[in-house]
């Protein structure tokens, strides 16, 4: 793997993390806006499908449905 620069120029990090937190923050309104089934299995496959469609349309990213998706993840793991 290639070196790493020992300081990113200034303002790199911000935009960085600026990036992510819109591209989250565009996967937890699809989340929102899905509406709630009282059959987990049919939540499921309606998440499923707005996500999809939001992918298609170029709302959402791979990179922040996999952020999104780890903080669930870690929220289920530890009991939360």
């Amino acid at each position: 793997m290639a070196d790493l620069p020992h300081a990113l120029p200034a303002g790199v990090l911000d935009a960085l993390r600026i990036h992510r937190e819109q591209r989250t923050a565009a996967v937890r309104r699809v989340i929102e806006q899905t509406t709630p089934e009282d059959d987990p299995e049919q939540a499921r496959k309606a998440l499923s499908v707005d996500l999809r469609a939001a992918v298609i349309r170029g709302e959402v990213d791979a990179g922040g449905l996999a952020d999104v998706l780890a903080e669930y993840v870690a929220r289920d793991r530890d009991g939360a």
